[in-house]
């Protein structure tokens, strides 16, 4: 079983505890014990209580740093949120999780983060001077226009959809090619 499979699918990691473990290594493994050996909950219960807990954390950080980056959490929080009723279906799941960090990842990095602009005064003639507002990307993109100057987004959407659309792709080809071995190996 993959590491990925046991928290993004509950039935999975079900399944794999049933069948995979004891058929490979020769011994079988209760799925639920007793009340009396100190375990109430199955794995799948376990595993959707802690996916619920990181989507609610994200969001209570979310909150906490709004002002900051906390967007950030609270955006991840809600496409954990989306893709929850999926987690049983990599080829849904991870792609759908591509897609929203792609364009997170993709939009920062164009986004302008920080503007400067800076004043100069001529003492002999009292000329004074402003130079454009220039802002800067994390990755060095300029953008500089005149006061009042607001840099268009436009470039950091664009970035952000195509570094999206290709983390998709590049996930689902993955996650459906892994399928497709699983799948002829346990029809072997």
């Amino acid at each position: 079983m993959r590491w990925w499979m046991a928290f993004s699918s509950p039935r999975v990691a079900r399944d794999a505890l049933a069948t995979d473990i004891p058929a490979k290594q020769g011994f079988q493994t209760p799925l639920r014990q007793t009340h009396n050996e100190g375990m109430d909950a199955s794995p799948a219960e376990g595993t959707r209580f802690r996916y619920w807990l990181v989507v609610l954390v994200l969001v209570a950080l979310g909150f906490l740093t709004i002002f900051s980056f906390g967007m950030y959490f609270w955006f991840m929080a809600v496409a954990l949120a989306l893709l929850g009723p999926f987690r049983s279906r990599p080829q849904v799941f991870l792609p759908g999780l591509a897609l929203f960090l792609g364009f997170l990842v993709g939009y920062v990095l164009v986004a302008p983060w920080g503007c400067s602009q800076s004043f100069t005064s001529n003492p002999t003639t009292g000329e004074e001077t402003l130079s454009p507002v220039v802002c800067t990307s994390p990755i060095g993109i300029e953008y500089s226009g005149t006061e009042p100057f607001e840099p268009s987004r436009t470039p950091a959407v664009i970035a952000g959809g195509a570094t999206a659309v290709i983390a998709a792709g590049f996930t689902w080809v993955v996650a459906r090619s892994r399928h497709d071995r699983e799948t002829v190996s346990a029809n072997a």
